[in-house]
């Protein structure tokens, strides 16, 4: 039985190798992340501002990792398990676990077991995707507890007021909780929507004096799209230094995309860094490029025209 598990497992992933191979990334960076605040964690909804630095740390530290070519942007973990401890910790991952528990054990009736079926199936898919990200994920889960909870009603017993006011106290607590957890994810994620749409807005009608604001807004969104075109406006200013700044962290963010290096061989132009400028210059021309598109195409032209009149000189 274990070598059948074990070859369907294997065919699995080669089957989808690439994709596969993104989360092992997605799980190994989570575990950096997990690293910081063991504890309780960084705070709920705080997934998407903490992965992609540690993202970039760990690239850092890796740079000939096998999982450079399938590192891509991150908002989530792939893993539900794995999400509530990078958020809520391992005291937030215990609670979980228990919960899950509680409504698996003792014995069950026909209700009962089909409620924990439809739990463990849920439970299994939370290991390669995240459903509750969804709200109508979150109703189910619900509604499948509720589920595995329910035992018929047993004629004329009534059940001491000291049993039932810790259980109503209980349940009063633990659906607080959860409904404050909901609205600060719910606060977070609308904060963070209503960040993207100004920061979109001020790149687009851009001035030079929206840039220590945008400056502060990159600490909260570690997207290596925002952060390249945030060098190209420090460039465009004239400050060199910052523009490297944010081309060199995108590239450790996602190491398998030309527009930051094609960034940083532009500055090193721009400082009369001939040799940086080349060694730039080779890694945009011999890199494999997931997506190849009208821009991955220019950048390559521009760096080979540039490598070419160099060698005429």
């Amino acid at each position: 039985m274990t070598a059948i598990f074990v070859l369907g497992f294997f065919a699995l992933y080669r089957y989808k190798k690439e994709s596969a191979d993104g989360r092992l990334l997605i799980w190994r960076v989570s575990a950096d992340v997990i690293s910081q605040k063991p504890g309780i964690g960084h705070g709920v909804g705080t997934f998407p501002e903490r992965y992609m630095f540690a993202q970039a740390d760990y690239f850092a530290r890796n740079p000939e990792s096998r999982f450079v070519a399938v590192a891509d942007q991150v908002s989530v973990p792939f893993n539900e398990w794995i999400g509530i401890v990078c958020e809520q910790g391992v005291v937030g991952g215990v609670l979980a676990l228990l919960l899950f528990g509680a409504a698996l054990c003792g014995r069950a009736t026909e209700s009962q077991r089909q409620g924990r079926v439809l739990l463990v199936g849920l439970g299994v898919f939370s290991l390669f995707s995240y459903p509750l990200t969804f709200p109508a994920f979150g109703l189910l889960l619900g509604a499948i507890l509720a589920r595995c909870a329910n035992r018929p009603a047993v004629s004329g017993r009534r059940v001491a007021l000291r049993v039932a006011l810790p259980v109503a106290l209980s349940v009063a607590i633990g659906g607080g909780i959860a409904l404050s957890a909901i609205d600060r994810v719910g606060r977070t994620d609308r904060s963070r929507y209503v960040c993207l749409q100004e920061v979109s807005a001020r790149m687009r009608d851009f001035s030079p004096s929206d840039l220590p604001w945008l400056d502060r807004q990159a600490r909260r969104l570690p997207i290596a799209a925002f952060y390249t075109d945030l060098g190209d406006r420090w460039l465009a200013a004239d400050s060199v230094e910052r523009a490297e700044h944010y081309y060199r962290q995108a590239v450790r963010m996602i190491p398998g995309r030309l527009r930051p290096y094609d960034g940083l061989f532009r500055a090193c132009l721009r400082m009369g860094q001939v040799d940086s400028a080349m060694m730039m210059a080779r890694k945009i021309v011999t890199m494999p490029v997931k997506i190849g598109n009208t821009a991955t195409i220019r950048i390559r032209r521009s760096a080979v025209e540039w490598l070419e009149e160099q060698r005429e000189e």
